[in-house]
């Protein structure tokens, strides 16, 4: 009897731990539901807040985004980005490289020549623009390391066949990079092959969502109106940065214009204040670092109080001007291009004269090169 007895509590005691798991199970997969969307909720509600509770209209009509975040601790959220950014993405994909290529030819390593082979094999065949990483950044928020950080838009830029134009390239374009994490113009970035191609760290750059700026891939986004974001100047406008005097590589860049022209793209001349001031430069032989540019190899020697890092006590500031139009020409001449190319060089020398002051640079010129 007893036997039986025990029997029917062990069974009604299962039951209850039974019910009880069940519940606290369905309880505990709502609240990772719940979770879920309200990690999808937030990370829209940033990006809305970023592309639009951060814009104020001036007295001018103008748009202007500030990216600066003066919540306790943003600051060193914004620090332990930058420490990452430099020195985990770039200092260690080199560092590794190096170290693996030495291995491998020094010391014949099979091990090491294989652990590159498959990381290429990754890099070239399946990277791809990580949404992930780029929330990464927008979550540390990187401008906010810097004493200010503003993007100033004459008018709206279109949601299509845009192509925004940066000067000056400088070292690393931040303003190019984080303006485009922050989704502030809406526009698919294109750098040089050659840095998309270095092996690991390429990788880091393709995750980013920045592509190859070679024509092939260049045609391809414009036929579909994508918008574009391009340094015209490249690795000879790096190569003339100079912490002492605003310079831009531009009197032979015409071929962005071409494309502009070939598939009917509305040009913006973009201007960045403060870029040259973000790290102290080399600035002698310059003759001789500019062939070495024109070769595509390393042509610029530049640092801060903290290595690699930037100086953070440097206000950024860029500028988008009024868009120029250029009608589609399937096969634009020479004289549209010229005519075109003057009507871009005056628009930047007047958008950086006519901010200059704002910025504190009133004592400034721009040079052409």
């Amino acid at each position: 009897m007893f036997t039986v007895l025990f029997k029917k509590i062990k069974k009604v005691l299962c039951v209850i731990v039974y019910q009880t798991l069940l519940q606290a199970t369905k309880k505990m997969l709502l609240n990772i539901k719940n979770i879920i969307i309200d990690q999808i909720y937030f990370h829209n509600q940033l990006q809305i807040f970023y592309q639009f509770n951060q814009i104020q209209i001036n007295k001018m009509n103008q748009r202007v985004i500030n990216l600066k975040d003066n919540s306790k601790g943003a600051r060193l959220k914004s620090i332990l980005g930058i420490i990452f950014y430099f020195y985990c993405s770039y200092i260690l994909c080199t560092s590794l490289l190096g170290y693996l290529l030495y291995q491998t030819i020094v010391h014949k390593s099979i091990g090491s020549l294989a652990i590159i082979i498959v990381v290429c094999t990754y890099q070239y065949g399946f990277a791809k623009k990580s949404e992930t990483l780029i929330s990464f950044f927008r979550y540390m928020n990187l401008p906010n390391y810097f004493n200010e950080w503003t993007c100033t838009l004459e008018e709206p830029v279109k949601e299509s066949k845009a192509l925004l134009s940066y000067h000056p390239h400088c070292i690393f374009n931040f303003t190019f990079m984080w303006n485009g994490v922050h989704n502030c113009y809406n526009h698919i970035f294109l750098a040089s092959r050659m840095l998309i191609n270095v092996p690991f760290l390429g990788i880091a750059v393709t995750l980013m969502g920045v592509q190859s700026v070679d024509p092939g891939n260049m045609a391809r986004l414009m036929k579909q109106g994508k918008n574009i974001g391009v340094l015209p100047g490249a690795f000879e406008e790096a190569c003339l940065t100079s912490q002492y005097e605003h310079r831009i590589y531009i009197k032979h860049r015409k071929g962005f214009i071409k494309y502009a022209l070939k598939y009917g793209y509305t040009i913006y001349p973009c201007y960045s204040f403060g870029e040259n001031q973000v790290y102290w430069t080399f600035t002698h032989f310059l003759k001789f670092r500019m062939i070495l540019a024109k070769m595509k190899l390393l042509s610029v020697l530049f640092g801060s109080r903290f290595g690699i890092a930037p100086h953070y006590d440097v206000s950024m500031h860029s500028v988008v001007g009024k868009g120029i139009e250029c009608p589609q020409i399937e096969n634009p001449s020479k004289e549209d291009v010229e005519k075109y190319h003057k009507i871009y060089v005056d628009a930047i020398v007047n958008l950086f004269n006519k901010y200059k002051k704002q910025f504190n640079q009133e004592n400034q010129e721009l040079v052409l090169y």
